[in-house]
């Protein structure tokens, strides 16, 4: 939501722009698929993905195309759906987000052109994490990835961890937290990848973590919210 207005996808391949008061339909974006990722909006422009592996820069005050990056290289993970499942992250003139095909991508966000891109072993179904000049997020098979954000490069790749990883991850104080889909929320070294702890629930935790001075807060499809120390 910006200056009033309220951006929507939707299943029926568009993007809304609505009225935030009444819900009057300002315009729409006719995309090439479903549109599920929550779009990034920057100084006038909105910035999604869709299902058919497009991803989008939006004038936000007109709904007009601004450009368009087709993410078409071949498929690392074997999904039989290739999409843009999730939102990017937006990082001075940046963008970071993954794809079901198992890429990582970097764009430039004036003209959408390919900044870098990388591959790795399974479907990205999560929204990138940026700190100190890394990019972190996970693969669907259970990996967690430390990237160089300018070039690509790896910095680290953490030993597998439950799959699959649906959940954001948190960085906070050169600490990556995560949970998976059997109820395991990881603490990691965000310079090593080493492990530091583990706290067990008893479903699928697919909230980010929301971390504090002293706290971590996230919930659980075992259907509690949990508040547990930052040192366990």
């Amino acid at each position: 939501m910006s200056n009033g207005t309220v951006y929507i996808g939707s299943s029926d391949t568009r993007l809304y722009a609505v009225v935030a008061t009444d819900g009057t339909e300002r315009w729409t974006f006719p995309a090439q698929d479903r549109v599920t990722a929550r779009p990034v909006f920057d100084e006038g422009t909105l910035y999604v993905g869709d299902f058919a592996n497009n991803f989008y820069a939006i004038e936000a005050a007109t709904g007009n195309e601004v450009w368009t990056f087709e993410a078409d290289d071949s498929s690392v993970s074997h999904s039989s759906n290739e999409s843009i499942y999730r939102s990017a992250t937006l990082v001075g003139d940046r963008l970071y987000f993954g794809s079901t095909n198992g890429y990582l991508y970097c764009l430039d966000r004036n003209d959408g052109s390919r900044i870098w891109s990388r591959a790795t072993d399974s479907d990205i179904k999560n929204v990138p994490a940026v700190w100190d000049d890394t990019v972190y997020f996970a693969s669907r098979l259970g990996k967690l990835y430390a990237l160089d954000a300018e070039t690509g490069e790896t910095h680290w790749t953490s030993e597998k961890l439950n799959d699959p990883l649906l959940c954001d991850p948190t960085l906070v104080d050169g600490t990556v937290y995560i949970g998976d889909r059997y109820g395991v929320l990881h603490a990691l070294d965000a310079e090593s990848g080493e492990q530091l702890w583990e706290f067990h629930t008893d479903d699928a935790i697919l909230s980010k973590p929301v971390v504090t001075d002293d706290s971590i807060y996230f919930g659980s499809n075992d259907g509690y919210i949990y508040a547990i120390e930052r040192t366990i």
